[in-house]
Order: C-alpha cells, then structure tokens, then sequence
C-alpha cells in the first residue's frame, strides 16, 4: 500500500517525529531468533510488573502505553500533527485484528483523549508467517493546544505471544509534527502516513511518495524522517534508498542507521543520534547486537537525504531493501530546504557628521547573492527625523528618477540573481534631530517562487543602519537678580548661566549687558566661573571664550542705585553671540541667544513740604 501524504507546506520550520516502542525484547533468547522480537508490553503505569522484567511492564495489550518527549524551539507554532501507531496483528496463538480500528488512548501536556484512526490510512497485510498493520490520525489541534513536552499513546493492539518462534512481534507509535518557527530557514515540509512490508526474502519494494518540492536551480539539501517496525539491530542488509526515479536511488545513512542494517529498533531525534528520554530510554540495543530486555521492534530516524535529491524534483522513489530481515514502514517525513533569491541590502551616508543645512546623501545597494531571481522588488526608507527629502534626488543605477520618494517605496523590478541594484537619494537636514545622530536604514521587500510550482512567497530584508550626528550649538542663558526690591545707594549683584545646550563648543562667546537706567555699574566686580575680571565691563561686552558641549559658564557683575530709575522696576537681560564648527574643517556658524529679564522695584520717598497759615 502507498504512502499516503498528509500534509505539505512552505514555511519557515521542521518536521520532528517523535515516539517510542511499546514492547522489549525477551529475557532469554528465542530459538533461531535471539532477542529479535516484542516479549512484554510497556506501560507508564510502573504499579504493573512482568515478573522478570522491570517495573512498568504488561502482558496485556489494553494496558500497554510509552512516552516520548516532543521538543520544539520557543516561538514555534504546530501547522500539523499526525499520529502513527502500529504492530503485529495476528501470530499463531493471538489475533487482535478485530481491534485494529478501536481507539487509542494519547495523552498530551493538557489532557487525555481517545483517538480514533482514520479510515483513509489504514492498512494492513502479510507476508508469509507475518501480519503487520499500520494505522493514523489527525491530533494537530491536540498537539497544537499541548505544544512542548511530554506525549503517551497506550491500548495500541498488538500480538504479544506466538509459539512459532520464527514469528516476530512489534509495536510501537510515532507523532509526526510540522512547526513553523521564523528564526529556521524557509522549507518545503512535508508528512506521510501508510504502510509498506517488506520480507526478510522478498526483492526490495519501492514506494512513491510526492506532493513535496524542490528548488530549480542551486545545491538541494534536505532530510528524510522514518519510522517502521521490526527492525533488527542484529541481522544485516536492510537499506533505506531514496532518489528521483526507481533507477536513481541513494543508500540513506545516519549515526544510528547504517547504510546496509538502517533498521535497528533505534529511537532517535532529529540529528539522528539516539533519543534516551521516553519510557525505558536507557534500554537501547546497540547497534549491530541484539540484547534482553531492551527497548524492541520500533524505529524513528532523521537523516541527511541531499545525495539523493535533484532540482525541480517533486516526487521520489522510496526503496526498502532488505537481506534477511523482515520490517513494516508506517511513516515518512520529507524536509527540504528552499534556495532562492538572498537580498542583503548596504547602506551607507556621505557624511557621519553635519551641520543644520547641509544635504546628506544615502546610497542603497541591493545586491542578489542567491540563486534565483527577485521579484516585485520595492525599496522603503523613512525620511529622518529633523531633514527633509529633496525632491527629485532619486537615483536607480545611474538614472533619476523625478517622482520616486523613498518613504513611499521605489520599484526596482526584478533583481536576477548575482546581480544588483544601486539606489541614491538626498535629505536636507533642517533642524537639530532627536535624537542624535541621526539613524537611518532601508528595508527592502521581494518575492520569490522557491520550489516548482509553488506560489510566490513575499520576504523582507533590512540593511545596515548609518548616523550621522548634527553638530549644533544652542546657549541657553538664566539671569537673576539678588535683590527684588531697593533703595538708593543699594548694589544689585545679577548672575547669568550661559549653558552650552549642543554637542560641540561655542567659540568666542561674547557677553553683553546694558547697564540698567538710574543705576552706576560697579567697577570691577566682573566674575567669571568666579574669577575677577578687572576692567571688565559687561555694556562694552565681555570675551568669556568657549564653553564645551553640556557645560555652563557663571558671569557676575555688581550695579549700585544712584537714582530714581524712569522705568520702575528695573528691567534688565543679557545676550550673547558666539561661533561653531559643526564640521572639522568647514567655516564656522555663528549664532546668538538672549536671557530672560529680571526686574528690582526701586523704593524711594519723595519727601515734599507744604507751608500754610492760620492767618492772613
């Protein structure tokens, strides 16, 4: 019977099986057998013992069950869970095939369910003396709610004993689960569920299986996932082939799957190597010989399948050979891993410093390193905080582009592969950003078909960010005055904090201050950052030099009231001009600020006599 695929997707993700056997091998060897066969059932319930064998053990088949451990990355999300159990049905001494389509129990990290098999994958049939069935289910809304941990399947029916100890008995189930997570790389995913049996004696048996893809052009990587039963690890000659057509198979191999003994009742994970954390996952054969009580008759593998897949394959020979040991394929899992396009846009800026005014100018490059061409390409690239696009800087390979503003996407068609794209565009930068420098970078948006008729996927890219920072000066002056009130005669001391609010020094700061209407500047009493200044005089301006970036110079100076003042109270502010060099090199800037105005209300009496007489 064919392999029977369940589910194909193209995202970004993994298949994984995971599973266990439901049996262990005997205790002594059978005649002409060895260990090769199911002797007990395992259950999770250790209450239950088979004497000689470990806790966790059970004659019968109702109360058999095992664990594995499904692991997915953080992030990821379930697309598909399909259920693969199977066994023996029939020996010379137990039928159970009248059981084959009851349910099954599956425990997941949120609960207990009964699953019912699906009718569309069940199989089952014989060759000689052996009787294998196959059966499966949907659970991907089971798996999906229980994500990562822990699953048992259990009341599995199955054959346990047989008289004819040429007869071998097995069984066992596997989860096959396709996630999507996007920190893995876009791949083709698929998974199947069916059956195949192939005698210890028979010629090998081919299976088709199709619905998966892979890229047209570039090197073809990608992983093949199996699972059967009755696989022995001591007899030889069992091969897993795989390939494009039935005269074009690859002897697949992996750490745990020898090329010519593939089939050994090996548990393993996704890189292969063996997976000890289910039910008796300390009790592995070894590979090549076949021991007591070891977990028995069930297999899982992940191997590398690149060899044997070509461009633009979507179907494939599935070849199981065999030299004397007989086994029954239930599962198949095809991962492939696409190629396409690869858009890794460079950006860079003409300047990592500037002033307010200047034009900076931006250079995109989108180069297609991969192996296919991009379509649908469109450029986007905020314009900055404190700039403004100029209009008409549009530049693709050379050639403007009048109308093209980069906030709004800039078409750049097709890009083929090991070819590229040049982008340029100009801002002016009109006020002093926050925040500073300046970041900026573009993303590019593409689309690409990366497998044989697969629909165009749609993939983003970012590119480097570039700064620039704005060298600006902004002088911030606060003036106070220690007195509100006054008489004549009274000093005033007026303090002013000249604060370098940019990111660059202010040269040749030079403080000016009138002297206030009805009052005398006091000679000498200039400070700066509390250092005399004789001679000083803030009305004939004062050089107080540079003050760095964040910093903040101190002038004082001293009046006295010497007269009624016209305006009362008395107003008075400061100023100031200065220069800076936003860019080394380039002609200084110059600029200027004002304080605030401080006032003191003079308080003087205006004494006035009046003489009169009582007689004339």
């Amino acid at each position: 019977m064919p392999f029977i695929n369940r589910f194909t997707t193209t995202v970004p993700g993994a298949v994984t099986f995971t599973g266990n056997t439901l049996g262990l091998s005997p205790t002594s060897p059978a005649p002409g057998n060895i260990f090769g066969t199911l002797a007990v059932f395992t259950t999770v319930n250790t209450a239950l013992q088979v004497p000689g064998f470990p806790a966790g053990t059970t004659d019968e088949w109702q109360l058999n069950s095992s664990s594995a451990i499904l692991n997915l990355p953080a992030g990821s999300s379930v697309l598909y869970a399909e259920l693969v159990w199977a066994g023996t049905f029939r020996t010379d001494t137990e039928d159970v095939l009248p059981f084959l389509n009851d349910n099954i129990t599956f425990t997941t990290p949120t609960g207990t369910f009964s699953v019912t098999p699906d009718p569309a994958t069940a199989q089952q049939g014989s060759v000689g003396n052996q009787f294998y069935y196959a059966r499966s289910a949907n659970v991907t809304n089971l798996v999906s709610a229980g994500g990562a941990g822990t699953y048992t399947t259990g009341a599995v029916p199955a054959a346990r004993t047989s008289a004819d100890p040429t007869i071998s008995r097995s069984a066992g189930w596997t989860l096959e689960v396709v996630y999507q997570n996007a920190s893995l790389p876009l791949r083709n995913l698929s998974v199947y569920a069916g059956q195949e049996i192939i005698d210890a004696s028979s010629p090998p048996v081919d299976a088709t299986i199709s619905g998966f893809a892979t890229p047209a052009t570039g090197a073809v990587t990608g992983r093949v996932l199996v699972t059967a039963q009755e696989g022995d690890s001591n007899i030889v000659g069992d091969q897993l082939r795989f390939g494009p057509n039935a005269n074009a198979t690859v002897a697949l191999f992996g750490p745990r799957n020898p090329a010519n003994n593939f089939f050994q009742s090996q548990i393993c994970n996704d890189s292969g190597n063996l997976d000890t954390s289910g039910t008796f996952g300390d009790l592995n054969q070894p590979l090549g010989v076949a021991l007591a009580v070891r977990r028995q008759g069930w297999d899982i593998t992940n191997v590398d399948a690149s060899s044997s897949l070509i461009n633009n394959q979507t179907s494939a020979t599935v070849r199981f050979v065999t030299n004397g040991d007989g086994y029954a394929a239930a599962g198949f899992g095809v991962q492939i891993d696409a190629t396409g396009p690869i858009i890794n846009p460079v950006k860079s800026v003409n300047r990592t410093v500037a002033g307010v005014g200047d034009t900076l100018t931006y250079t995109i490059t989108v180069p297609n390193t991969g192996t296919g061409s991009a379509e649908n390409v469109v450029l986007r690239d905020s314009i900055p905080n404190g700039t403004t696009f100029v209009a008409g800087s549009v530049t693709v390979g050379g050639v403007t582009q009048p109308n093209a503003n980069p906030a709004n996407g800039i078409n750049l068609g097709t890009i083929p592969n090991n070819t590229q794209r040049i982008v340029t565009f100009q801002v002016r930068i009109t006020s002093f950003p926050n925040p500073n420098p300046i970041s900026n970078r573009a993303m590019v948006s593409y689309q690409f078909r990366p497998f044989v008729g697969s629909p165009p996927i749609t993939s983003m890219s970012s590119s480097n960010t570039v700064q620039t920072t704005v060298n600006q000066v902004t002088i911030s002056m606060q003036k106070s005055v220690d007195l509100q009130t006054a008489t004549l005669n009274d000093v005033l001391t007026y303090t002013v904090n000249v604060t370098n609010n940019g990111n660059v020094a202010a040269n040749n700061v030079i403080f000016v201050d009138s002297i206030p209407a009805g009052t005398t500047f006091v000679t000498n009493s200039v400070t700066v950052n509390g250092v005399s200044r004789p001679g000083a005089n803030p009305a004939n301006s004062i050089n107080i030099g540079s003050i760095n970036a964040s910093q903040t110079t101190v002038v004082r100076f001293q009046v006295r009231v010497t007269s009624n003042p016209l305006v009362n109270p008395i107003p008075n502010r400061a100023s100031a001009t200065f220069n800076f060099t936003p860019v080394p090199g380039q002609q200084p800037v110059s600029g200027q600020a004002t304080s605030n105005t401080v006032f003191t209300t003079i308080n003087i009496a205006d004494i006035r006599t009046r003489k009169t007489v009582d007689r004339a």
